[in-house]
């Protein structure tokens, strides 16, 4: 089982909020398995960018920097971020430590937006709906797609252990959403082939 007591602080900080918000990353995985693959570091929480300021004024506070080019800023109430800002470091404020990373996630005509190519994109019902262990969680193919750039040996443990458990509507979509971003040589696309038959 997961461990899950790791993200009872944001959730809670979140309970009331008024805006859709997702578990991403690892941890997203680890919920769709209901186990945990390895030890997780960070805990990823997923917003639209739309609703960026009114997660700002649900985390009255909190400590909120914007993370670029490897530094954090801060963010002052009501400045509306814009790409390629997308990255948010969030703690209590008089904490030490950075509770979880906000990331800014793209929507157009009601459907998600892969930030690295628009191109690729995910109905909202569909993500509005995918949920495990009573929150919403960022689809494993979506978390997926977002591992396959230059995948570090963390992503391919993540990819070995999902890959499995994936529906035949996941594979398919993270395989069509493959060969628009990455080469046809990504190691990935025969491994979702070989699930399909």
């Amino acid at each position: 089982m997961t461990d899950s007591r790791k993200l009872r602080p944001a959730a809670s900080a979140l309970a009331q909020a008024s805006f859709p918000w997702w578990v991403a990353g690892g941890w997203a995985l680890d919920l769709y398995l209901g186990r945990r693959i390895r030890p997780r570091k960070d805990i990823d929480i997923a917003v639209l960018r739309r609703d960026q300021l009114a997660l700002r004024g649900q985390l009255l506070g909190w400590d909120i920097r914007v993370a670029h080019d490897a530094a954090l800023s801060h963010w002052p109430p009501g400045v509306w971020l814009s790409p390629p800002l997308h990255e948010l470091w969030a703690r209590p404020s008089g904490t030490r430590r950075w509770l979880c990373e906000f990331l800014l996630n793209e929507a157009a005509n009601e459907r998600w937006v892969y930030r690295r190519d628009p191109r690729v994109t995910y109905e909202m019902p569909r993500l509005l709906s995918s949920e495990a262990a009573g929150v919403r969680i960022l689809p494993p193919e979506i978390v997926l797609l977002y591992k396959s750039k230059d995948p570090r040996e963390e992503d391919e443990i993540d990819f070995g252990v999902i890959l499995p458990a994936l529906t035949t509507e996941a594979v398919d979509w993270l395989t069509r959403a493959l060969w628009v971003t990455a080469s046809a040589r990504h190691g990935w696309l025969q491994r979702l082939a070989e699930i399909t038959g």
